[in-house]
């Protein structure tokens, strides 16, 4: 058994060079099998469960590329192999997300008619990112205070 108290201490100290888009998971894993090595364990923890979703966003001259993975986890159980993490709002903005599905599939689609109708309404002008970035924000700000 580890003395879980004394390796959380030295695991909240170990320097992990700032948050950045780079494997710092994968380091907080490292440095943990490393202190369970220096408390006397032989082996280290070999059991370490790699959980999550991954998206990457990269920004270029004329644009952003955004990428996610497919599967979609419960636990150690993959629940499916192609999930849709991407969503479409308009032609040319995107949510990438993770977590409940639900909560995302209904955010983004009431956002999609949000940004939908306000291109009607203005003659086909299209709806910006900080729009709907904006309004976005306004909607979880109630609905979290609610």
């Amino acid at each position: 058994m580890y003395p879980t108290v004394k390796l959380s201490q030295q695991l909240l100290n170990t320097p992990l060079g700032g948050y950045g888009f780079d494997n710092s998971a994968m380091e907080r894993n490292l440095a943990f099998n490393e202190l369970a090595i220096k408390n006397g364990d032989k082996e280290g923890k070999t059991n370490i469960t790699s959980t999550g979703t991954t998206i990457v966003a990269s920004v270029f001259k004329d644009g952003v590329i955004v990428g996610a993975d497919a599967r979609s986890t419960m636990g150690n159980l993959v629940s499916v192999k192609n999930a849709i993490k991407l969503h479409r709002i308009t032609d040319l903005i995107y949510a990438a997300g993770a977590g409940c599905k639900a909560d995302l599939e209904k955010v983004t689609a009431m956002m999609e008619t949000e940004m939908e109708l306000f291109e009607l309404n203005n003659e086909g002008r299209k709806a910006r990112v900080m729009m709907a970035g904006r309004r976005l924000r306004q909607y979880l700000f109630q609905v979290y205070f609610l």
